[in-house]
């Protein structure tokens, strides 16, 4: 849920004064959470404590009753009413809030189930309801299976995606009106920074189009550890615990960067993670001379080019690889690569890897 905690945060300047531009500072000092991040943090803290999504929304909303931007004037009103009750809204709402249900829920049913409940308080239009459940469905598809099946699947609920033009966006605040543009950004984008990007520079309802682009952008891309950390400093005390405390009942890998990539490493300090290149100038064996070749050059790239191989893992994240034997001692940046060659020669198929890497790397 992050995601949306950084596409809220990132797009809270331009909301009022949109930008055509994808060249903009991510963080400045004129950026805050707005509504977007409180609702956000009621959904996962509502989960966590076990609490009703009604109960969690009014007392997080209540307790920041004067966010950046403001509420919307008809949930303000729900918010202070003495007797809230839902106002059949179909407003993208409901999208923005919904995306720790897609991460805390494990089968499709109760992630559509759930999805509905955090909608009913408020948004009980069933265009309100659709669109809180196609964000979180999108995000359990894409953390489950990759962004291709994601795409795929979520066109039951809206068929045609729009193609993301800076500036082309008017301000519109339906789901019916946002959910195509988000799943266009996603379509066309390959990296989480630039799903971020161009959901604010398509303009109008910057900080949410962020927000619901930046929740699924998470599941399938991962969220690089500096923008992690950065989106944190911007919140209170008590809702960073709500997220740490989110990520860790949930077992949550948030990042998609590998760690070793973070680190000013020798070749020596990455050879122990090599199988078959040692360091010699020459492959000892024919016979292995295809992963001694790739390893050598994973290296390579580890030292001097980790944009590129960062180019790599996304790829190989988008392809539901994220978890793909997470135990075996091999970092996710050089099953990356194996993916990327892998995909080069052969047909680019997840588990068509899975098996080549499993009886051709590991057991060879």
């Amino acid at each position: 849920m992050i995601g949306a905690i950084i596409g809220d945060i990132v797009g809270s300047r331009f909301e009022f004064n949109n930008t055509n531009s994808l060249n903009f500072k991510l963080f400045t000092s004129e950026c805050n959470f707005t509504d977007d991040t409180i609702c956000t943090i009621a959904i996962a803290d509502a989960i966590l404590k076990k609490k009703d999504y009604k109960t969690s929304l009014l007392e997080w909303c209540r307790k920041y009753p004067n966010p950046m931007g403001a509420y919307g004037g008809s949930f303000a009103r729900w918010i202070h009413s003495s007797n809230p009750q839902p106002y059949n809204s179909f407003g993208n709402g409901s999208a923005m809030r919904v995306s720790p249900t897609g991460w805390a829920f494990d089968n499709k049913e109760d992630v559509i189930l759930q999805a509905e409940q955090t909608a009913l308080p408020t948004h009980n239009h069933p265009e309100g309801i659709k669109g809180a459940i196609a964000t979180a469905l999108s995000i359990f598809y894409g953390r489950k299976f990759g962004k291709e099946y994601m795409l795929s699947a979520i066109k039951e609920y809206y068929p045609q995606f729009v193609e993301p033009i800076c500036g082309g966006n008017n301000f519109n605040e339906t789901c019916q009106g946002t959910l195509p543009i988000c799943f266009g950004i996603i379509d066309k984008t390959r990296n989480f920074e630039e799903a971020i990007r161009y959901a604010i520079a398509v303009g109008g309802d910057s900080d949410t189009i962020g927000a619901i682009v930046g929740s699924i952008a998470e599941a399938i891309y991962g969220v690089p550890q500096h923008i992690y950390n950065k989106a944190l400093e911007y919140l209170p005390k008590e809702m960073k615990k709500v997220v740490e405390k989110f990520y860790i009942r949930f077992n949550i890998d948030n990042s998609c960067l590998e760690p070793l990539i973070k680190l000013n490493l020798t070749q020596e300090d990455l050879l122990r993670y090599c199988r078959y290149y040692t360091g010699e100038n020459e492959c000892p064996s024919y016979k292995n001379a295809l992963f001694w070749d790739y390893e050598k050059r994973w290296i390579e790239l580890m030292i001097e080019n980790n944009m590129l191989l960062n180019e790599m893992i996304s790829v190989y994240i988008s392809n539901g690889l994220r978890n793909f034997e997470r135990t075996d001692n091999t970092p996710i940046s050089l099953k990356s690569l194996l993916f990327n060659r892998y995909s080069h020669w052969l047909i680019e198929d997840a588990n068509g890897f899975k098996k080549w890497y499993k009886s051709e790397y590991i057991n060879k």
